[in-house]
């Protein structure tokens, strides 16, 4: 499959935030059974130096930069596109603009693998309690995000969901028109989160692996 069809295939809808709040009260302490925010790329001085940099290159959409900092190899889909050839059509393109995809990949976190390599966002990478459907699993990588009984800010809150997975029961594409989506809880709670706080697993993602020359990214990718 193109890079264009993986896309359009895992998007979520965003719409603004605004007054009632989506997301509860600051958490003081996290409760046990919660995956937990990670970041094991800061503790690695070399790794946060380089990614440091790959940010600040997406962010100032700097094609070459991002480029010398991928592997030549990079992968880019499951259809065969990869190298940097693909790689700079794939930053340029007018019809999938993926610059912020990026950005919010790298920024948010990164889960070190066994075998040394690291793998980003961090819950890509994680253990899990159990299986999931990757094509109908969202994670919702915030505290507090209100679960509502309709899909609108009106809707009364029945609940929240901090740091952990979600079923999606409809369609991305068929959230509501202030952007909720039906979803059921791990706990069996059906109702509505907003799409600014779920992210698809099997969205964008991107892997990294150290090289004679230094950190390079290996696959920014989405689908499976």
């Amino acid at each position: 499959m193109s890079i264009g069809k993986h896309v359009a295939a895992v998007a979520l809808l965003a719409a603004s935030l605004v007054a009632p709040p989506l997301v509860a009260s600051a958490q003081t302490e996290l409760p046990k059974g919660v995956y937990r925010p990670a970041d094991h790329g800061a503790d690695n001085p070399e790794f946060a130096a380089y990614r440091a940099k790959l940010i600040l290159a997406a962010k100032r959409r700097d094609v070459e930069a991002v480029v010398r900092m991928t592997a030549p190899n990079i992968k880019l889909s499951f259809g065969g596109d990869e190298g940097h050839e693909a790689l700079r059509k794939f930053l340029t393109s007018r019809e999938y603009p993926l610059w912020s995809t990026l950005v919010d990949v790298l920024e948010n976190g990164a889960w070190r693998n066994k075998d040394g390599t690291y793998a980003a966002p961090y819950w890509f990478s994680m253990p899990t309690k159990g299986a999931y459907d990757p094509f109908t699993t969202a994670f919702v990588p915030a505290w507090g995000v209100i679960l509502r009984d309709a899909p609108d800010r009106t809707g009364r809150k029945i609940g929240s969901v901090s740091y952990g997975f979600v079923e999606i029961r409809k369609p991305y594409l068929e959230a509501g028109k202030e952007g909720y989506q039906a979803v059921r809880t791990e706990n069996g709670v059906e109702g509505y989160l907003h799409t600014d706080y779920l992210r698809s697993v099997v969205a964008h993602r991107a892997g990294f692996q150290r090289f004679g020359s230094g950190w390079k990214m290996t696959f920014f990718i989405a689908g499976d």
